[in-house]
């Protein structure tokens, strides 16, 4: 199993349709330490409390449209909390016109839904792939 694969991932999406579909998607990539939520409040909750215990996520997995609070805002709050600047950030989207905006805010990659398992897998290698780069230079 790749190192990537011991990554902890949390998933945010307002629809259990969609988060049965990245659940799947991630199962069958081999990632097991997934934590999914269907609130965005409950969602931030994890990641500031996972990070003030010192297990903080990996990566995130997020909608932008959802009901509580966007993940727009969601990504202004991880890049604004200090501790949490490291987490890598994947918006996984319908509403494309969004990139630009999402990636201002400091989203590291950007799908549009529908997503399929090789655009997922590559999104992640990306992301971490940067991160590797950044610790060899």
């Amino acid at each position: 199993m790749s190192d990537l694969n011991q990554k902890k991932i949390i998933v945010i999406d307002d629809s259990s349709f969609y988060l049965a579909i990245i659940s799947n998607i991630l199962s069958k990539l081999g990632y097991q330490n997934v934590h999914y939520f269907q609130s965005t409040v409950e969602g931030w909750k994890s990641i500031t409390d996972c990070t003030v215990n010192g297990e903080p996520y990996d990566l995130l997995l997020t909608d932008i449209n959802m009901e509580e609070f966007d993940g727009l805002d969601l990504i202004s709050m991880i890049r604004e909390e200090e501790q949490c600047k490291s987490l890598k950030i994947i918006v996984i989207s319908s509403e494309a016109e969004l990139i630009d905006i999402a990636h201002k805010l400091g989203a590291n990659d950007y799908l549009i839904k529908p997503v399929e398992s090789d655009d997922i897998r590559k999104s992640i290698d990306k992301v971490f792939s940067h991160e590797n780069l950044a610790k060899t230079s």
